[in-house]
């Protein structure tokens, strides 16, 4: 199984600049997460990561924050191996019920 591997980087995240990194599985780009600070997310996020853009497996983005990037690799992990249980071996997202947000209830996407 690939390894996930973080990439330092500069976000631009309003009101200025983030500390971020880049998260890889395997060679694949999967995620942008960024260290919230006082000035873009108030204080009580103050220091925590955000995944603000995610692909593949995490292309739905978790409402959660994490306390540190090991906490945030360990959630990344977690859903990368509930997505290959979910699908035939290969990751990617697991099947979304007809009925769920997103989902006509055909199973076709509703755009």
């Amino acid at each position: 199984m690939p390894n996930i591997t973080l990439e330092p980087v500069t976000v631009a995240f309003p009101p200025d600049e983030a500390r971020g990194v880049l998260v890889y599985d395997g060679g694949a780009l999967i995620a942008v997460a960024v260290r919230l600070s006082e000035a873009n997310a108030g204080g009580a996020l103050d220091g925590r990561w955000s995944i603000e853009a995610g692909f593949d497996h995490l292309a739905c983005l978790p409402d959660e924050t994490f306390d540190d990037l090991d906490e945030l690799t360990r959630w990344i992990e977690h859903r990368r191996a509930r997505a290959r249980v979910a699908g035939s071996g290969r990751v990617g997202s697991p099947p979304i019920p007809p009925g769920e947000p997103g989902v006509g209830p055909d199973g076709d996407d509703a755009a």
